[in-house]
C-alpha cells in the first residue's frame, strides 16, 4: 500500500527501492530467508507508525515524536507520477492538487485540515467514531473537535505555531461540507483558506 502513495520504485530497480526505504526509515527490511540470521528484530506494523492506540510502553509525547519522524519522511518522498508500485501499477501524483495550487514552490509554508465525516457508510461511521473515542480516551484529546474543525479550535492550534499568516488548505471527503462552510465564514481563517480542486 505504501508504494501507492509514497516511495515508488523507480525504473523497476527494487533493490534500489529497498535502500532507499531502509536509509529513509533507519530499518533493515528482511526477506523470509534472511529472518533466521537475525536474533533481536522489532517489528512494526503500519499501524504501530500511524495510528496512536495506547497499546505501546512509549508515552504519548515519544509516540508523537516518532509518528512525526515517519510521516515527515514519507511526505519527503511522495508519489510525483513517476515509477511504479509494489503490485507493478503506474503510480499517481498525490500532490497534483497542491501542485495547482502552489506551483512547483517546494518551499511554501501552508497547513493541511483533513476533514472526515464518516457519514456516507453506517459501518465505516460506527468504526471510524470508536476508533476516534478509543484514540481520545488514551490520549485526553476531545472526541469531537477533530471531526467538527470549528473556526477556534482550528486557530488555537494554528496561531501558537504562527501558521495564521500562511495558506489553509481543506482536504475533505466531499460528505460533509459544513466544515468547509464554517471556516469560510470565519473572518480570520477564511483569507487564507484554500480548498483542494476537485
Amino acid at each position: 500500500v505504501i508504494t501507492t502513495f509514497f516511495m515508488s520504485i523507480q525504473d523497476g530497480d527494487v533493490d534500489e527501492w529497498k535502500h532507499q526505504m531502509e536509509k529513509t526509515f533507519c530499518i533493515k527490511l528482511l526477506t523470509r530467508e534472511e529472518l533466521p540470521k537475525y536474533t533481536d528484530v522489532v517489528r512494526r506494523s503500519a499501524k504501530d507508525i500511524f495510528i496512536y492506540t495506547g497499546d505501546s510502553d512509549d508515552d504519548l509525547e515519544e509516540y508523537i515524536e516518532f509518528q512525526t519522524y515517519h510521516i515527515r519522511n514519507l511526505f519527503r518522498h511522495y508519489n510525483n507520477g513517476e515509477g511504479v508500485n509494489s503490485e507493478k501499477k503506474k503510480v499517481r501524483n498525490m500532490c497534483i492538487s497542491l501542485d495547482e495550487m502552489f506551483g512547483s514552490d517546494r518551499s511554501c509554508v501552508y497547513s493541511v485540515i483533513h476533514s472526515r465525516s464518516f457519514n456516507s457508510r453506517p459501518l465505516e461511521r460506527k468504526s471510524g467514531m470508536q476508533q476516534l473515542g478509543r484514540i481520545c480516551a488514551k490520549s485526553g484529546c476531545d472526541p469531537i473537535a477533530a471531526l467538527d474543525m470549528q473556526p477556534e479550535y482550528v486557530k488555537s492550534i494554528l496561531r501558537p505555531l504562527g501558521m495564521l499568516e500562511h495558506p489553509i488548505v481543506i482536504i475533505s471527503d466531499g460528505q460533509d461540507l459544513s466544515v468547509a462552510e464554517r471556516l469560510l465564514n470565519d473572518p480570520e481563517i477564511a483569507p487564507m483558506l484554500r480548498l483542494v480542486p476537485n
